[in-house]
């Protein structure tokens, strides 16, 4: 039986046992005695070590030089918001609205993680859209622009489709992208007919061999048709489209991509269930295989107090756009949470400027002298909003080509005060002294967007616009929106800026978000400088730039200041640090690199 020692004669045997030491190897077996009870104690003190040690992270390094936590696999991420899916075919959907595809389809090309604040920190992930400069290779391994004429993917050998039929996980090949990128221009309702007008489509696509797509476009033509198609498009099997008709059920989506859609309840929640044969390995981390987690789900909350609460409670582990007054309410009721900012939110108002009383410049300005701007930011946002983000955002990633507002002439600056007075003057100049009826469209699911339009009925009313607020669902208002259907006014949430050089609404009349009808020569040659200057970030930063002024002083759009909302994250979500949009269009693309510590989370909450 063990014998149980007193501290007490535990301490003396110590003392008596390096006494003895210090005689030397005389008296060998006093010290063998000695080194027994030292021995138990030593033996207790490197357990307790060890245990301190398996308590810690296990720290690895990255490709970037970094060092990070191992990953772990499994669990779910969470997250709430107010977007329902609006559709899953290309096709018939605008293709940023096929959003759920950012999971269960690849693109050609993506962001590169490896460049995120987890990796070199060349970007942050926090706009949507296109920088080369930060794109990686997906579907497509490499891609070649030989000339001014031809664009060349090479498509990455071993990818396959998800196991599902009828594909059943057979390899995704350049026949593939073939089919997805024909139908995209023969289908009228597409997208893509409506950006890319007659003459500026592809002049063939087609698949020299198993992994290769040659594709010849009109000269001009190549950069914008090189960014919708290798990022905004996702190819789809061919398969499900000639066994049902077309690629709308959501049930019938079989992708390329880390998850794979298994439940969907509208407007309530939907279920992605990870792709147990996904190709990708994590690009920081070679070796380890892509996506971590099991699960991702998303939970349609509409009301704001609700999301905040599942946020406080640990039942959602993601929560963006959140506005100052909730930004603080968090801090200070849940200090472990993480936080950081998520963007520029920004919302704009086209006009028919091809019809009166808005095609009067005089007019246009007159609306926006009537909006108290830095009213606006102070008292509907706290103070969270940039005065100028348009045409391009107050952004790192824009730094080239933005144009502080105390670098334009003073008119322009004049447009972002508040003047009254000056703004009557001009509405009876243009032949309104008692103003005019006008409607705006608007969504009536953003609380930002309908809070915004009470104040401008009610700025306006004081020169004599009568305005009328058409509210509509997300879905009804993206169509009115494509379709140029507003009947005076709309107000646009992502109008210009998040892709300023994609230049959708400059001088071409019929291109899609052009939402002011737009047509002038000298837009068309700025728009084709920049299309020749595809490859050279600084050249076509340079044209964007000595564009703004002459944007501005046509107040063809009017921008009210632009919020700058947070988003805040629970500490169990690792390697996520405020990411928006891993490349163009590719909305939480950061799912697929990020993990949940299980441990932490339960710890914290008592569930995993």
């Amino acid at each position: 039986m063990k014998m149980k020692i007193s501290w007490l004669l535990l301490s003396c045997l110590i003392v008596v046992a390096l006494v003895l030491a210090s005689c030397g190897p005389a008296e060998e077996e006093e010290e063998e005695k000695a080194e027994t009870v030292v021995g138990e104690v030593e033996e207790v003190e490197e357990e307790e070590e060890e245990e301190a040690v398996e308590e810690g992270p296990v720290m690895i390094l990255n490709t970037a030089g970094k060092m990070e936590e191992e990953p772990q696999y499994g669990g779910t991420i969470t997250q709430a918001g107010t977007t329902t899916l609006i559709g899953f075919d290309p096709a018939y959907t605008i293709t940023w609205q096929c959003f759920q595809m950012t999971y269960t389809h690849d693109p050609l090309l993506m962001g590169d993680w490896s460049k995120s604040e987890q990796g070199t920190g060349e970007t942050g992930f926090r706009l949507y859209t296109f920088m080369l400069d930060t794109q990686a290779g997906f579907l497509a391994e490499s891609y070649e622009l030989p000339d001014d004429e031809t664009i060349i993917f090479h498509l990455r050998e071993g990818v396959r489709w998800q196991n599902l039929p009828p594909v059943n996980g057979r390899e995704f090949v350049a026949d593939d992208v073939v089919y997805s990128f024909k139908r995209l221009f023969e289908i009228p309702e597409s997208y893509l007919v409506a950006t890319h007008p007659e003459g500026r489509r592809p002049l063939s696509i087609e698949a020299t061999d198993k992994y290769t797509v040659v594709i010849k476009v009109p000269v001009g033509c190549q950069g914008a048709l090189f960014r919708d198609l290798s990022s905004q498009t996702r190819p789809i099997a061919p398969e499900i489209v000639e066994m049902y008709g077309d690629h709308k059920d959501w049930k019938h989506n079989v992708g390329t991509g880390p998850f794979i859609l298994t439940d969907w309840v509208p407007h309530s929640s939907r279920l992605y269930e990870k792709n147990p044969d996904y190709w990708m390995e994590d690009p920081l981390l070679p070796g380890y295989k892509l996506p971590f987690v099991d699960q991702w789900k998303y939970l349609y909350i509409p009301d704001r107090s609700t999301r905040l609460s599942a946020l406080r409670t640990g039942k959602v582990d993601q929560f963006p756009g959140t506005l100052l007054e909730d930004k603080l309410s968090l801090i200070q009721t849940n200090p472990e949470l993480l936080y950081a900012p998520y963007g520029i939110n920004e919302y704009g108002i086209g006009m028919k400027t091809d019809k009166a009383p808005f095609d009067d410049i005089r007019v246009r300005k007159a609306l926006w002298l009537a909006l108290d701007n830095v009213g606006i930011a102070n008292d509907l946002y706290g103070g969270d909003a940039s005065l100028l983000s348009y045409p391009v955002k107050e952004l790192p990633d824009f730094q080239n080509a933005y144009v502080p507002l105390e670098e334009l002439p003073e008119e322009t600056q004049e447009l972002y005060g508040y003047n009254l007075e000056k703004a009557q003057q001009l509405m009876a100049e243009a032949g309104y002294p008692n103003g005019f009826k006008a409607k705006m469209v608007s969504r009536s699911d953003v609380d930002t967007m309908v809070d915004l339009c009470e104040v401008l009925k009610e700025q306006w009313s004081k020169i004599g616009v009568d305005l009328e607020i058409e509210a509509m669902d997300y879905g009804a208002y993206t169509s009115v929106m494509v379709r140029f259907q507003h009947e005076d006014m709309i107000l646009a949430d992502s109008m210009w800026t998040s892709s300023p050089y994609k230049c959708q609404t400059w001088g071409t009349i019929d291109q899609a978000r052009n939402l002011s009808r737009i047509t002038t020569p000298y837009l068309v040659e700025q728009y084709e400088k920049i299309q020749a200057m595809f490859l050279d970030p600084e050249g076509r930063a340079a044209v964007l730039k000595e564009t703004i002024p002459y944007i501005l002083e046509n107040a063809w759009y009017i921008e009210p200041p632009n919020i700058i909302t947070s988003v805040f994250w629970q500490p169990w979500l690792k390697r996520y640090h405020g990411e928006y949009c891993t490349g163009y269009t590719q909305f939480n693309g950061w799912v697929r690199y990020c993990w949940v510590d299980q441990d932490l989370k339960y710890e914290l909450t008592g569930t995993r």
